[in-house]
């Protein structure tokens, strides 16, 4: 399943398919992750308390041409791999705190007792292109920050 999500991940990265193709996607892996992780639990019942801290793999998607193209810039950041289920996504435009456009998912239990989410972002496409660098960051009580960052001068419309 991990290696499947890794291989759609890319897949939508390199298409730069649209928000909403990417979030019907992610639902779709959310409920097969849900399965195998009822499926896992049946055999290794505590699987996620022998997990200490730690820290999600952040992936953050550009807008597509086609939403450029509709005036809306729309960003999606996907955290896999962190545990505990504690860990926030945030998101900076500009180096600074937003979240106005932000639309979370719940975080997502997976066989391996670690946990994924996802987070995104609309902005009007202008603001996307004179924002100079946006950041998704995953934030936790006591942990350093993992930042993840597209700078739009750098992004191929």
């Amino acid at each position: 399943v991990y290696q499947s999500l890794d291989r759609e991940l890319h897949k939508h990265i390199s298409h730069r398919v649209t928000l909403q193709e990417s979030q019907t996607w992610l639902s779709a892996m959310q409920e097969r992750l849900q399965l195998h992780h009822y499926q896992a639990s049946l055999w290794s019942p505590g699987v996620s308390q022998a997990v200490g801290v730690v820290q999600p793999t952040l992936s953050l998607l550009p807008p597509s041409r086609v939403e450029l193209e509709q005036g809306r810039a729309a960003l999606l950041c996907l955290a896999t791999g962190g545990f505990p289920s504690d860990w926030k996504l945030g998101w900076k435009v500009g180096g600074s705190s937003r979240s106005a456009g932000v639309s979370d998912s719940p975080g997502v239990l997976g066989k391996d007792g670690t946990y994924s989410r996802s987070s995104a972002l609309t902005l009007p496409a202008d603001q996307w292109r004179k924002a100079g660098s946006v950041s998704c960051e995953a934030s936790r009580s006591g942990q350093t920050p993992v930042t993840q960052t597209l700078n739009p001068d750098q992004c191929s419309e």
